[in-house]
C-alpha cells in the first residue's frame, strides 16, 4: 500500500480521480 500512497502524493490528479470516484459510488462505501 505505500508504493499506492506514493503514487497519489506523486500524482495529484489520480487522488482526485479516486475521490470523484468515490463520491460518484457512496453506495460502494457501505457494502
Amino acid at each position: 500500500m505505500g508504493a499506492e500512497f506514493t503514487t497519489l502524493r506523486s500524482r495529484p490528479e489520480l487522488r482526485w480521480s479516486l475521490m470523484l470516484n468515490l463520491m460518484s459510488h457512496p453506495a460502494s462505501l457501505h457494502q
